[in-house]
């Protein structure tokens, strides 16, 4: 069982603008309309790897209720708490003709103490003994930086298994609860340990510190260029396959996606890495984050590579 949970859930509409223009008119085509917020990207590709899976989350308004009713035709288990204040909306423009692709997020909903009193209880009696809990992206309005670090510990009371994939206080304070798993970019490391920029004997003396604490493993991911993955006692670099790439909005969702249903299979973290990379790899060529097929990920986890780092 995989159970995601998203703070701030939103409608995400992918438009194409060619050559799209800062301060002008812009004209352009729409791609996808879809529900999203970071992990319900995550059960959305869970769902299309044939894997059961409940996603959590909290909604409001008219927009919550697109979201709610678009993952039920979607076939995607979403369990809720309804707030008083509207979902958010999140635009990507993408501009072929730059090479470019600009994200848009509204700021979403404040969520009041009791509401978030609600999903806590929700997310208390759906997190069961076994389980990969998957916490990423963003918090909503009004929630404090260490609710990640709480719901570790109560899934971790439940003898569940957690991979946490965020960034700012929500990360630092989400990492002192140690999940099992941590997910992180470039970025995001650098911005914990406070570096402008990292050479790789940097990332490892950094990651190294993490895995000290007792997180199990840590994965990074960098882009186009090749991912690096950490346990106590071995490093990975891995390379994904050379594809033609038309978006990469929820790739890192589909990497932490295909990570959690290896784990869920029990499967070696060196088979999770080539599963994890190649469902990343497959939602790069489709417009929409986590609209990925089992039969591609398969057929592109044969061309990742995976070495001693």
């Amino acid at each position: 069982m995989i159970i995601t949970v998203t703070l701030n859930p939103s409608i995400d509409r992918t438009l194409r603008v060619d050559d799209f223009r800062v301060g002008g008119i812009n004209r352009g085509q729409a791609l996808m309309t879809c529900p999203g917020g970071k992990g319900i990207n995550v059960s959305r590709a869970v769902a299309r790897m044939g894997v059961e899976g409940i996603a959590l989350g909290l909604v409001g308004g008219r927009t919550g209720g697109m979201i709610v009713e678009m993952l039920r035709h979607e076939g995607v288990d979403f369990r809720y708490v309804e707030v008083g204040q509207e979902s958010r909306n999140c635009y990507g423009i993408l501009d072929e003709t730059n090479a470019t692709e600009t994200i848009l997020n509204e700021l979403g909903p404040v969520v009041s103490d009791s509401e978030l009193s609600r999903f806590k209880a929700l997310y208390a009696e759906t997190v069961i003994e076994g389980a990969i809990v998957v916490l990423s992206g963003s918090m909503a309005r009004g929630m404090a930086d260490d609710l990640y670090a709480e719901l570790i510990s109560i899934a971790h009371h439940k003898q569940a298994r957690v991979l946490l994939d965020t960034s700012g206080r929500a990360l630092d304070r989400g990492i002192a609860a140690l999940p099992d798993f941590l997910k992180i970019n470039a970025a995001e490391l650098n911005e914990i340990t406070g570096r402008v920029g990292s050479t790789l004997e940097e990332t490892t003396s950094d990651v190294q510190r993490l895995l000290n604490l007792g997180i199990s493993a840590v994965v990074i991911t960098r882009g186009r260029d090749d991912a690096l993955a950490f346990t106590a006692d071995t490093a990975w670099r891995v390379t994904p396959p050379q594809v033609a790439a038309v978006n990469t909005w929820g790739s890192g969702d589909c990497v932490v996606a295909g990570m959690a249903v290896a784990l869920a299979n029990n499967t070696t973290l060196q088979q999770a890495l080539r599963l994890a990379i190649a469902s990343g790899t497959a939602n790069t060529l489709c417009y929409g984050a986590g609209f990925i097929s089992m039969a591609k990920v398969n057929e592109l986890a044969e061309g990742v590579v995976i070495r001693d780092l």
